[in-house]
C-alpha cells in the first residue's frame, strides 16, 4: 500500500447571497487546517484577506475573459500584473487556473482555452526575465 502526499483543495465560489466576509472564511479554513484554497475570481478583498496566511491559491481567470486573454498577450500580462504579481508574494498564489466549466460553457469557450495558456505562459515568462 502507498501513501498519498496529496493536496486537498477548497474551492471558495462566491457567487451567492448573505456570504461571509473574506477574513471569516479565511478564519475558517485556518481553523480547520486547510493551506490550499482555489478562487473564481481574483477579489482584492479576498486576495488580501489570504495575505501572510501561508495558504496556497489558485487564481481563475474567468470564462468571460477568456476570449480577450486568447487574443492578447498584452490583456493576459496586464491581468497577471493586476490579479497576480499585485498581491504575490504576500498572498502565495502557486497557480493560474483557465476558465471554469468551459465544456458546458454555452458561450463555447472551449476553443479559447489553449491560446489563452499560451499567452499566459508567454507573459510569465517575459515577467520573471524583466526582473532578473
Amino acid at each position: 500500500m502507498h501513501d498519498y502526499a496529496g493536496s486537498i483543495v477548497v474551492n471558495y465560489g462566491r457567487i451567492a447571497n448573505n456570504l461571509p466576509s473574506a477574513t471569516k472564511v479565511v478564519s475558517l479554513l485556518k481553523s480547520q487546517g486547510l493551506d490550499r484554497v482555489k478562487v473564481f475570481d481574483s477579489d482584492p478583498a479576498v486576495l488580501k484577506a489570504l495575505s501572510g496566511t501561508g495558504i496556497k491559491v489558485i487564481v481563475d481567470l474567468p470564462n468571460e475573459l477568456l476570449f480577450a486573454a486568447a487574443r492578447s498577450k498584452s490583456f493576459t500580462s496586464t491581468w497577471i500584473e493586476k490579479n497576480v504579481a499585485a498581491y504575490h508574494p504576500s498572498t502565495q498564489i502557486e497557480s493560474i487556473a483557465v476558465g471554469n466549466e468551459v465544456f458546458v460553457d454555452p458561450h463555447n469557450t472551449t476553443k479559447y482555452l489553449i491560446p489563452t495558456m499560451k499567452n499566459l505562459q508567454n507573459s510569465k515568462r517575459e515577467m520573471r526575465e524583466k526582473r532578473r
